[in-house]
């Protein structure tokens, strides 16, 4: 936070309006009842509801200043109850290990003979539970640690009385195979997941999830990135005139789509018609991320004009060959949501970067083995919009 300059002016004895030197800006800075100083930038608001940083004196009037208070207020109040909310699940949680504690003392151990069916059982009765192959791969994954433990441990009889040493061996175990990076890494969520679920369910009486102690794969390679800027962005989406790919007009839309929204791939590839909604004369995607479907939370994203000129593209040739499907990608939609033709057109979409001259994966010696990283991916369109829009303020 700027410090308050000496010429800072009293504002009706609540805060003060001072300029920031280095930026220009004006801010106004309130002190809380428990004495605590809060600020906010100045801010006006045009016509069109566009809202810019106060940088002349004379655009400082009295509703400016009250919304810079409301805003302080309002921030405040959210942080509050913030802490509220963490107290209050600090003793939801405290409750909670008091209740396992004594459930422990009254009621039997779960046997390992018992995990899946146990489990099988909480899936059946979640009315959002997760897909179809989520589930299958968990099942799948614990039952491998279960085999394991009953190898290694032919005495354990009860899943609360595993070792505290048994998951890093599992662990140990696991990178002995030479399993890739991304599976260790759902491995590692399924035995976490499984285990919270048994234990929220008052099924598993223990309070802490051994399985958590077990090594985030992200957090332990050094994994080189490549350096994909806005720039390249651009430069992928003008090489397309030169790229004769399968369904590549659709492809470059898709493109396009993910260069100007930051959209994740699968978002691209099944974004509808029927998302595209007009506020204030503005058009906007409007739609649930697929990653997050079962939160039920729907983004909205602002069409600029560039990407409007490519949507206006697939609408033409969509009107042209009589398709009457809502998306707006209909081939590429198909291909995408059928999983023997998912993969190949993955690898179109590899073949894209590396035509305009990308290094897309690196070979990297780690545990004794050689790991394929990916360097450049359609993602990379996601990171590059983003720090787009971070150099430009927004």
């Amino acid at each position: 936070m700027p410090r308050v300059s000496p010429n800072a002016r009293l504002i009706r004895q609540e805060g003060y309006v001072y300029k920031e030197r280095k930026t220009g800006k004006y801010f106004f800075q309130l002190t809380l009842p428990d004495g605590k100083r809060k600020t906010s930038v100045l801010q006006k608001q045009d016509d069109s509801g566009n809202k810019f940083n106060i940088t002349a004196e004379s655009d400082i009037t009295p509703a400016v200043l009250a919304a810079a208070k409301e805003r302080i207020l309002q921030r405040e109040t959210r942080a509050q109850a913030i802490i509220l909310r963490a107290q209050e699940e600090l003793a939801r949680q405290a409750e909670a290990e008091q209740l396992a504690l004594e459930r422990q003392r009254t009621m039997p151990p779960l046997s390992l003979l018992e995990v899946i069916p146990s489990y099988c059982r909480l899936l059946t009765s979640n009315p959002n539970p997760p897909s179809t192959s989520t589930a299958r791969n968990n099942i799948r994954w614990m039952q491998a640690c279960l085999q394991w433990l009953h190898e290694q441990y032919p005495t354990l009889e009860f899943y609360d009385d595993i070792p505290e040493e048994a998951p890093l061996r599992y662990w140990q175990h696991l990178q002995s195979l030479h399993y890739a990076d991304s599976t260790m890494q759902q491995k590692r969520k399924a035995l976490i997941h499984i285990t919270e679920k048994l234990i929220q369910a008052n099924i598993l009486h223990i309070t802490n999830n051994i399985w958590k102690q077990l090594p985030d794969v992200r957090n332990v390679v050094n994994t080189p990135r490549a350096q994909f800027t806005f720039s390249d962005s651009l430069h992928v989406l003008r090489q397309f005139s030169r790229i004769r790919i399968r369904d590549w007009d659709e492809m470059r839309v898709m493109f396009a789509i993910g260069t100007f929204t930051g959209a994740r791939w699968g978002d691209c590839c099944t974004m509808r018609w029927s998302h595209i909604q007009i506020e204030n004369n503005r058009p906007f995607f409007v739609f649930m991320p697929r990653k997050t479907l079962r939160q039920r939370i729907q983004v909205k994203i602002a069409i600029c004009p560039a990407l409007g000129g490519y949507l206006a593209i697939a609408r033409q040739w969509q009107e042209q060959n009589n398709n009457a499907e809502d998306y707006i990608l209909p081939h590429i939609a198909v291909r995408y949501l059928t999983p023997s033709t998912r993969c190949p057109l993955g690898d179109n979409v590899i073949k894209v970067f590396q035509f305009c001259g990308y290094e897309t994966t690196q070979r990297q010696r780690y545990n004794d083995s050689d790991r394929r990283v990916n360097l450049v991916g359609f993602h990379s369109l996601r990171g590059a919009c983003f720090s787009r829009l971070i150099e430009k303020g927004i």
